[in-house]
């Protein structure tokens, strides 16, 4: 059996050695909270830098969608006058059509007058 010093440095020893253990894992961990903390940052800056572009998006899909419903309200006035267009042109046939038939039953019922009151 060790005598009592022997057994005093033996524990000394482990003792150092689970300091030195110690001192490297807070060496470790204070390293990786160097990391969290820069990539911490560099979340912040991408957010940031990321937040700058979806407005900058948003800008731009409001002017576009502003453009669009302009040119929108442009094409369906442009419909709306073709269709007036349309519908008295429409209107003027389907009158002509209709004297040119009111013209020819005329003719033929004078016609038909003509023949029996001869």
């Amino acid at each position: 059996m060790a005598n009592l010093e022997e057994r005093v440095l033996t524990l000394e020893a482990q003792s150092d050695r689970l300091t030195l253990a110690v001192d490297g894992l807070r060496k470790d961990v204070d390293g990786l909270r160097k990391d969290v903390d820069g990539l911490r940052k560099d979340m912040d800056a991408l957010r940031t830098e990321l937040r700058k572009d979806m407005d900058g998006l948003r800008t731009e899909l409001r002017g576009e969608m502003a453009a669009l419903r302009t040119e929108l309200r442009e094409g369906i006035a442009e419909l709306r006058t073709d269709m007036r267009e349309m519908s008295r042109h429409t209107d003027r046939w389907l009158m002509w059509l209709a004297g040119a038939q009111i013209a020819t039953l005329l003719a033929v019922v004078g016609v038909l007058t003509s023949v029996l009151y001869r």
